[in-house]
């Protein structure tokens, strides 16, 4: 088997070799440690990540949207429309409530 080229391990060119390059970190000639300068911070991203069961974002939407409809709406005439229309329907929303409090873990409830 032939080789590629001309040269190999025992017939090096004669040119110098790149001198390695310093690493700034270590080198405080190339990379000195200023105390006169503050370091900048990169501002915070405009739009937050997704945090647990919700986002920023979409509180901000919602809130937005709860302002809005007790600004604009008729939220007495809404509440007459929500009650319930017989006994029996106030009776299953009673008990609804109770066995919800039953569960909570709130004090006092």
């Amino acid at each position: 088997m032939k080789p590629r080229s001309n040269i190999s391990a025992t017939n090096l060119p004669d040119e110098p070799r790149p001198k390695p390059i310093d690493d700034p970190r270590e080198n405080p000639d190339i990379n000195p440690i200023r105390e006169d300068v503050e370091t900048v911070k990169e501002p915070p991203p405009k739009k937050l990540a997704q945090m647990g069961e919700g986002s920023y974002e979409g509180t901000e939407r919602y809130a937005k949207r709860v302002k809005k409809y007790l600004k604009d709406a008729d939220v007495d005439a809404d509440a007459k429309a929500a009650a319930p229309k017989t006994a029996a329907e106030a009776a299953g929303l009673k008990r609804a409530e109770v066995e919800a409090a039953s569960r909570s873990r709130a004090p006092g409830k």
